[in-house]
């Protein structure tokens, strides 16, 4: 496929291990696919920024106009597990790790119907009671 050529219709259904290699990071970051609808199952594999599994989710979201994760599991370990999907999601939303360690905050993760954007907030578990 040559750079400048119209991209014909495709529908792709992969798994995470035949997209987790450089090479495809980097083809995929070439090319930037025209992605409809992106969903992700299981997305909280993508929740370590370290991997090359987050690095094609980040390329896979920056080319989709509309993103979709499942998972029944997205705080894994800690709660910047879950703000790492958020920011996937959302980049420009959550640029910067707002919790600070050590305290009691939950993140509150609101739907804004209108613009189908996530927005999320920390709550103290004083203000939860």
């Amino acid at each position: 496929m040559g750079k400048g050529r119209e991209l014909e219709e495709f529908r792709w259904i992969t798994s995470f291990e035949s997209t987790r290699s450089e090479e495809v990071r980097t083809a995929l970051d070439e090319v930037l696919l025209p992605i409809d609808v992106l969903i992700v199952d299981e997305a909280h594999r993508l929740r370590n920024p370290e991997t090359l599994q987050h690095k094609v989710g980040g390329v896979l979201t920056r080319s989709a106009n509309a993103i979709v994760f499942l998972t029944a599991t997205p705080v894994q370990n800690k709660l910047e597990d879950l703000w790492n999907l958020l920011r996937l999601l959302s980049p420009e939303e959550f640029s910067e790790w707002a919790f600070v360690p050590g305290t009691d905050q939950r993140l509150i993760a609101l739907s804004d119907g209108s613009k189908g954007t996530v927005r999320a907030s920390a709550l103290t578990t004083e203000a939860c009671n």
